[in-house]
């Protein structure tokens, strides 16, 4: 897999794991979701969320391309939208700095 196909796969799941979160933010406390689902999607959360900082460093050190870039720049700002949501969760939420490079950083 190229650095190119890793990130490409590292957004993907930072995408899959944020509708993920927006699905179950209303039901987290009810009793449509059990303890196992809850405990699976905090692990498989805290898995996916240290992905972004991994990608916005490969875009700092121009190996990605423009269009992940771009990609890049779209996770982010879901991925900040959905902060608070992170919190009142408590579950990890990404590397503030990271999320803030993310936001803004451009190709080389």
């Amino acid at each position: 897999m190229t650095t190119e196909e890793r990130a490409d796969h590292y957004l993907a799941s930072l995408r899959r794991g944020a509708a993920q979160l927006r699905q179950l933010a209303d039901v987290w406390d009810s009793p449509d979701v059990d303890d196992r689902e809850r405990m699976a999607f905090q692990a498989e959360w805290d898995n996916v969320i240290g992905r972004l900082a991994t990608v916005e460093v490969l875009v700092q050190q121009g190996r990605l391309g423009a269009a992940t870039t771009a990609r890049l720049h779209d996770v982010a700002d879901d991925l900040t939208s959905l902060v608070p949501i992170m919190h009142r969760l408590g579950l990890r939420s990404p590397d503030s700095d990271a999320l803030a490079r993310a936001r803004t950083v451009t190709t080389a």
